[in-house]
């Protein structure tokens, strides 16, 4: 067996105090790319900024029996290279910064949710060039994306609960996990496995607090408009006909509906009708089967949350044929405070035959995160970019927001 590129024995870290690992050991072997998994809260980014030497040294505390690179200890300024969270802005930006890792010439990288910002198209590209750096010297890479891990890495490091749980091939992980984490994690995110001062809310989505504001409705029923959240997000399944009718918005507002949300590339909205009965209608066009971008669905979030603040009580239409508002109301109860695995769990309750896709809950994971790195791109309210226009033929006294997909904001109605 060739010898590791980075051995650690007996590490324990601490950060303001907390402790995050306790009595770590693992080895890195010369070659390959190593996933670096575990829940959101787990010390995954903080253990790679101390391994790199760019932790704050007035907060984070190590204690370790070794810790060697290339066979030579770490504490001689012997450390790896790192592209940290927050970083990476576009598909150049991330080759520019990878190309300059491999100039360092270190026999180990290390990266943190490289692929966040970017599109699917983009992230393959990167992740492609990652894999090529990474034929003659290792990397270490934090994602959250288990996709994207399971396709490219040759082997998985799982840390929960401030220990490793299992150190193994990539296909052999997410196939048959040897360890009770490993087979909790695949697929969920989450382990129930508890550490030293590990917040549990961080541990396993089903276990995160819920804001105690929201008050869920799960069950299942069949009426018109079902209550997602009560009194504040609901779906409105509209009867199939291009636009939504008069009795319908009468019925609405009867319910205590006061904004619709509608996403399709036609306005289904018949805007006379929607003025006069009062209710505001928030418009999307975008085609309701295409997967919007993370920006896109963080924007529409973003609208739907300032009608609520406002006061609103908001219906998001549904058309019959497409799973378009599941995904959007998912989307929303995560960007209200929910973890992305309840979130699914809550609309699958509440629609018989959901049709929320593994992308759409990829999606939900990645908004989710978003959210905790507070990486989206905000105006000075903080609310994103959003383009809001009167639409054209309107009735005298309606609202109807048009809220435009990112890349179509400078076009006019």
């Amino acid at each position: 067996m060739s010898q590791p590129i980075l051995s650690i024995r007996g590490l324990s870290l601490w950060i303001a105090g907390k402790q995050l690992f306790r009595d770590l050991s693992f080895d890195l072997p010369p070659s390959g790319l190593t996933g670096f998994l575990g829940p959101m809260g787990a010390g995954k980014s903080t253990l790679l900024t101390w391994l790199c030497g760019t932790a704050p040294k007035d907060i984070v505390e190590s204690q370790y029996d070794r810790a060697e690179l290339a066979g030579q200890p770490i504490e001689l300024g012997n450390r790896p290279p790192l592209l940290g969270q927050n970083v990476v802005r576009n598909e150049t930006d991330a080759m520019t910064r990878l190309s300059d890792l491999k100039a360092s010439g270190s026999p180990l990288i290390c990266l943190d949710e490289p692929t966040v910002p970017l599109e699917p198209d983009s992230a393959a590209r990167v992740l492609g060039e990652i894999l090529s750096l990474a034929q003659d010297r290792t990397i270490l890479m934090v994602s959250h994306n288990q996709l994207q891990v399971a396709s490219y890495a040759d082997n998985v490091m799982l840390v929960a609960a401030g220990e490793l749980q299992e150190f193994s091939d990539a296909k052999r992980f997410f196939t048959a996990p040897s360890s009770k984490a490993g087979k909790q994690f695949v697929g969920t995110g989450g382990t129930s496995v508890i550490g030293p001062a590990v917040d549990q809310r961080h541990l396993q989505s089903e276990l995160r607090e819920v804001p105690a504001e929201l008050e869920l409705i799960t069950e299942n029923n069949d009426t018109m408009l079902r209550w997602i959240v009560r009194d504040r997000l609901a779906v409105f399944r509209r009867n199939g006909s291009d636009y939504v009718s008069g009795p319908e918005l009468e019925a609405l507002s009867d319910c205590g509906i006061s904004s619709l949300v509608a996403i399709d590339q036609q306005c289904p909205l018949d805007l006379g009708v929607l003025a006069e009965a009062g209710l505001v209608g928030v418009w999307f066009p975008i085609d309701p089967d295409t997967q919007p971008s993370l920006l896109d669905c963080q924007t529409l979030c973003k609208e739907c949350d300032r009608l609520i603040d406002d006061g609103q009580k908001v219906a998001v239409v549904m058309n019959p044929a497409s799973g378009v508002a599941e995904r959007t109301v998912g989307a929303q109860l995560v960007h209200m405070g929910l973890p992305a695995g309840l979130a699914a769990d809550v609309i699958r309750s509440a629609f018989a035959e959901s049709q929320l896709t593994v992308s759409d809950e990829q999606l939900l994971w990645d908004l989710e995160l978003a959210n905790d790195l507070e990486s989206t791109t905000t105006n000075g309210d903080g609310r994103g970019r959003v383009s809001r226009q009167r639409v054209p033929g309107t009735a005298k006294g309606s609202v109807v927001t048009f809220v435009g997909p990112q890349e179509g904001l400078e076009h006019t109605l």
